[in-house]
C-alpha cells in the first residue's frame, strides 16, 4: 500500500498490526515512515522512537527515526541516526539516502555528493539516489550533471513526485520560471502534500511577478510543514507586513523562541525574515536585533581562507 502511494490505507493497516501487538517494531517503523511522507513529523517521531526503544538494533527502526528527524528538520540528529543505521547494516540503501539528505541540508555538499555517488555505484537503478544526487548538483550549480540525473530518474519513474520537483527546481535555477511553474504544478497534482513543491512554486511565481499567488503557495507550504524556515523567509521577502498580529510573524517569533534543534542555516533564515517583517512595521530597533543575530551566524559560516 505504501509503495503504491495509498499512505492513509497503509497507516490504517500498520495501526491494526500495532493494536494486535504494541511491540511490533516493523509496524511502528513502517507507520512512522508513512507519517513522515504525510509531513506529520510529530507522529512519525513518536512511532520511530517507540520502535527504537523496543529494539535499538533494528535497522528499520533506526531508518524510520532518521527519516522522522529529517521531516522534523532536525538534521544533526538525523545524521546521527543514519550513521547508526550504517553501523548496524553497512551499505543499507535507505541509511545511505537519509545520511546523504542530512549532509545536504547541513550544506556539507562535498560529503553529500561523495556519498550519493557511492550509493549510485551500489544501487545504479535507484531513482531516489539519482534524484538526491541531482539536487546536490543543483546546489553546486552543476546543471548539466543535474539534468542527466533528473532525466534518468524520470525515465525510471515518470510519476515520481520527488523527481518531478527536482526537474522543476532545475528549470527555475536555469531561469525558466514558466516551465518550472508547469512542472511544479504537475508535481503537486501527483502529491498534494509535497511542501517543497509548494515552496518552489512560490519562488517561480514570485519570479514572474505573481506575488499574491506566490504568498499563497508559501502559505500552503508552511501549512503542510510548519517548521519550514525557508518558506517563512520567502513569505517575508515577498509580502509587506502591516500588523504585529500578522499570523506569519507570530509563527516566526514562536519558532525563534522554541528550543528545537535547528541548524545555523535555519536560524539565520528565520532571524533575517523576522528582521524584515519588523522593519516593515517600523520597529527598527527590534529589527536590528534580529538582523544582527542573523549576520553573526553568517559571519561564523564565512570561509576566509
Amino acid at each position: 500500500l505504501l509503495t503504491s502511494g495509498d499512505v492513509s490505507a497503509a497507516i490504517d493497516h500498520f495501526s491494526k498490526a500495532i493494536t494486535i501487538d504494541s511491540r511490533n517494531t516493523d509496524a511502528l517503523a513502517n507507520r512512522s515512515s508513512s507519517y513522515a511522507r504525510r509531513n506529520e513529523a510529530e507522529k512519525a517521531l513518536a512511532d520511530a522512537r517507540s520502535a527504537v526503544a523496543i529494539n535499538p538494533k533494528s535497522v528499520a527502526a533506526q531508518n524510520s527515526l532518521s527519516a522522522a528527524l529529517l521531516a522534523s528538520h532536525d538534521f544533526v540528529s538525523a545524521e546521527s541516526a543514519a550513521r547508526e543505521v550504517l553501523t548496524l547494516a553497512p551499505g543499507n540503501m535507505h541509511g545511505m539516502l537519509n545520511l546523504t539528505l542530512a549532509l545536504k541540508t547541513q550544506k556539507k555538499l562535498e560529503a553529500a555528493l561523495a556519498l550519493a555517488n557511492q550509493t549510485l555505484q551500489l544501487f545504479p537503478t535507484s531513482g531516489d539516489a539519482m534524484c538526491i544526487a541531482a539536487t546536490i548538483h543543483i546546489d553546486r550549480k552543476n546543471y548539466d550533471a543535474a539534468r542527466r540525473l533528473v532525466d534518468q530518474s524520470l525515465a525510471i519513474n515518470p510519476d515520481s513526485p520527488q523527481s518531478v520537483v527536482a526537474a522543476g527546481r532545475l528549470q527555475f535555477e536555469m531561469q525558466q520560471p514558466h516551465k518550472a511553474i508547469e512542472t511544479l504544478r504537475r508535481a503537486i497534482a501527483l502529491d498534494g502534500k509535497h511542501a517543497d513543491a509548494q515552496n518552489l512554486l512560490g519562488c517561480a511565481l514570485r519570479e514572474i511577478g505573481q506575488f499574491d499567488e506566490a504568498v499563497r503557495a508559501f502559505e500552503k507550504c508552511v501549512s503542510l510543514d510548519p517548521a519550514n524556515f525557508g518558506a517563512y523567509a520567502n513569505i517575508a521577502e515577498t509580502k509587506s507586513f502591516q500588523s504585529k498580529d500578522d499570523p506569519h510573524l507570530k509563527s516566526m517569533m514562536e519558532l525563534a523562541a522554541s528550543d528545537g534543534k535547528q541548524s545555523d542555516e535555519q536560524v539565520m533564515q528565520l532571524h533575517f525574515a523576522i528582521g524584515k517583517a519588523l522593519d516593515d512595521l517600523n520597529e527598527f530597533d527590534a529589527a536590528f536585533e534580529h538582523f544582527s543575530k542573523a549576520c553573526r551566524i553568517k559571519r561564523s559560516q564565512a570561509n576566509y581562507s
